[in-house]
């Protein structure tokens, strides 16, 4: 089971899930080699066909794991490009 990682990630790409344990989306991110310096601190998150934007420095603050998003086989991520 994958999870679609795209956009500016150093490894863009499927990052697999190994179904020991939930997976939020930082550690995807982190899986995925982390954030090119030319990204924005937005992800976009697709879930069941439905698109969120997530805020990065909302998701780095969350602490309670109950609140965390945790993703799920064939979500897909997308990181867009800053405009400089």
């Amino acid at each position: 089971d994958f999870v679609s990682v795209l956009g500016q990630v150093n490894r863009p790409g499927p990052v697999q899930l190994t179904g020991e344990r939930k997976i939020d989306i930082l550690e995807v991110l982190a899986l995925a080699g982390g954030l090119t310096r030319l990204a924005k601190p937005r992800i976009e998150y697709i879930h069941n066909g439905i698109t969120r934007t997530l805020n990065l420095e909302d998701l780095k603050r969350q602490k309670d794991l109950e609140k965390k998003i945790y993703v799920s086989p064939g979500d897909i991520l997308w990181v867009d490009e800053r405009f400089l």
